[in-house]
C-alpha cells in the first residue's frame, strides 16, 4: 500500500502541470514549449525519481498517460491524444533507464568489492 501511495503522490505534479500550465498558453509557440519541453522534462524527472525510490514501476507510466487524457478535452483538440502515449512511453523509458543504471551500479560495486 505504501508503494501505491508514493506513486499517487508522484502523480500530483503531473495533475497540477497538465491542468494548470495550459492556462498560461497564449499562442502556438507557448503551447509547443509546454507540450514539447516542459511536460517531457517532467516525465523524465519523475520517471527517474520513481525508479530510484521504488524500482521499476510500469504502472506509474500508465498513470501519467491516463492523467493527461482528460486534459485533451479541456485545452487541446483530438489530435493531442498522441501526447498521452508519448508522455507515458517517455516516463516508462526514463523509469527503466534509471532502474537499469541502478542495477548496473550495484553489480559493478559487487564486482569491484569482490576483487579486494
Amino acid at each position: 500500500m505504501k508503494k501505491y501511495s508514493f506513486l499517487a503522490l508522484c502523480l500530483l505534479p503531473f495533475i497540477f502541470c497538465f491542468y494548470f500550465l495550459p492556462l498560461l498558453i497564449q499562442d502556438t509557440g507557448s503551447a509547443m514549449m509546454i507540450l514539447l519541453v516542459v511536460f517531457p522534462i517532467l516525465c523524465i524527472m519523475f520517471g527517474s525519481l520513481v525508479a530510484i525510490k521504488q524500482n521499476f514501476q510500469p504502472l506509474f507510466a500508465l498513470g501519467v498517460a491516463l492523467v493527461f487524457l482528460p486534459s485533451i478535452f479541456f485545452y487541446y483538440n483530438e489530435s493531442a491524444w498522441i501526447y498521452s502515449v508519448v508522455y507515458g512511453l517517455l516516463t516508462l523509458l526514463s523509469n527503466l533507464a534509471a532502474w537499469l543504471s541502478g542495477c548496473l551500479g550495484q553489480w559493478i560495486h559487487k564486482l569491484v568489492s569482490r576483487k579486494k
